[in-house]
């Protein structure tokens, strides 16, 4: 066993990951052994190992016996432990999810808190085996996965969660234990086959042996080989996406034109950065049928309060914010507005304002017969029936938009320029005629500039 515990650390570069390594301990074989190992290890090369035991409250007297094992093991070998208490079934309870999940997500995120509140712990070791692999890589299977769920349990993760075990069977474990007489619990409910992995584990892994007596090898080296795919399929992900992704959008023809397994993690990156995890199978099916569709004004909802959005030849993703209406009354000299990247400039000087190019993108010119303006001036929001004359044709402002091809989850935040009488000026559809200047009228020079034009 040290022998495949040695050469997978070599191996997934665990070595310089075990100055201080917090060992996750449950009491039972595999975490006991795990820690007498990492224990007996540190003592040769002079690095820290410390423990630290979740009680998940899931089952009464025989949890918390299983705590004073830890305490009791641990004061024995001389290593400090932390102990987290976790009300696991009311954490289900509330967010809807099973027993296992909500108990595998409290042990992370009490790992996670414990590598926080000390810095000197550089990785937190857990006692995943060869049979826990295999279990995951046939959960993910019956679940449908792709090659991320095929590569199993990884020796290393990029939040320093390291698993030396991977590549020792269940029975390495156990003689290990025995040989270095090391007392160990038993989790009663592992037994219970009620429970997937359970199931797996008792029902399903036997039958896997039979046929193939190094089963959980063999899944090893499919997962390692799978994962050398994935990597690749990655590297050409991410040179599509710093070509093809500016900001939080591409060109839909620059999507389609990708192969799928390339689309599809580009679209999960796009996602990514969006700050809301994930993006499951059946989400990015329908983004990619969307992309491939005839459609091209559309609005798809995804986890997380995000849209996909399709407006004319542009793909992005967005916050799905609505943009609340407003109106703002204007002064002569600057108006900003930094809700809508936006700033009025209004003048009778004609002075051009300076503006910085880099950050406002768009500036734009009207000049405005003052003499015909009704009463005060300001910006608003569009309002339904929304309509003005101009160019001697009477416009709705919604049927501008809708031919414009304005996103409509920009169109709410479009200013209209407005006066007593109503809509004097939009960007792109133009002025009011009753406002066009003529010889001998004062003029209003109005300035719009935009960081973020529609």
């Amino acid at each position: 066993m040290k022998e495949k515990i040695e050469a997978l650390m070599r191996e997934a570069d665990m070595i310089p990951k075990l100055s201080h390594v917090l060992v996750g301990f449950s009491g039972g074989a595999d975490s006991s052994a795990l820690l007498h190992y990492l224990m007996n290890r540190s003592r040769v090369h002079g690095t820290r190992v410390s423990a630290i035991h979740v009680n998940h409250g899931i089952r009464g007297e025989t949890a918390l016996r299983d705590e004073e094992h830890c305490r009791s093991v641990c004061q024995s070998w001389g290593i400090p432990l932390t102990v987290v208490r976790v009300d696991v079934p009311s954490l289900a309870k509330e967010q809807g999810i099973g027993l296992e999940e909500a108990a595998r997500n409290a042990r992370y995120e009490a790992f996670y808190r414990a590598m926080a509140d000390d810095p000197t712990i550089t990785a937190v070791a857990t006692a995943h085996n060869a049979e826990d692999h295999a279990e995951t890589v046939l959960f993910h299977l019956a679940r449908g996965c792709g090659l991320a769920g095929l590569c199993g349990i990884p020796p290393v993760t990029p939040q320093n969660v390291i698993r030396p075990l991977l590549h020792c069977r269940r029975e390495e474990i156990i003689a290990y234990c025995k040989g270095n007489t090391i007392t160990y619990t038993e989790d009663e409910t592992n037994g219970d086959t009620r429970y997937t992995r359970n199931h797996i584990r008792h029902r399903i892994l036997p039958a896997f042996e039979e046929i193939n007596p190094d089963y959980a090898g063999a899944m090893l080296r499919m997962g390692q080989t799978v994962a050398e795919d994935g990597i690749y399929l990655e590297q050409l992900a991410e040179e599509a996406y710093r070509t093809c992704v500016t900001g939080d959008a591409a060109k839909i023809h620059a999507l389609t034109a990708m192969p799928p397994p390339i689309l599809s993690r580009v679209l999960r990156r796009m996602y990514r950065k969006m700050g809301k995890g994930e993006l499951a199978y059946v989400h990015v099916t329908a983004l990619v049928e969307a992309l491939h569709g005839v459609r091209t004004d559309l609005d798809i909802d995804l986890p997380g309060g995000i849209i996909f959005s399709l407006s004319r030849d542009v793909a992005c993703f967005r916050q799905g914010e609505e943009t609340s209406p407003f109106q703002y009354p204007l002064t002569l000299g600057e108006n900003r507005f930094d809700r809508l990247n936006l700033t009025v400039y209004l003048s009778f000087d004609g002075k051009k304002p300076e503006y910085d190019e880099n950050i406002y993108k768009l500036s734009t010119y009207q000049p405005i017969n003052f003499d015909t303006i009704k009463n005060k001036v300001f910006i608003r929001s569009r309002q339904n029936g929304d309509r003005y004359v101009t160019k001697n044709m009477t416009k709705s402002v919604k049927r501008w938009m809708c031919d414009t091809h304005i996103p409509r989850w920009r169109r709410d935040a479009v200013p209209l320029f407005c006066d007593g009488a109503g809509i004097a000026y939009v960007r792109g559809m133009g002025l009011r005629d009753d406002l066009k200047t003529v010889e001998g009228c004062r003029i209003l020079h109005l300035y719009l500039l935009e960081k973020d034009p529609y």
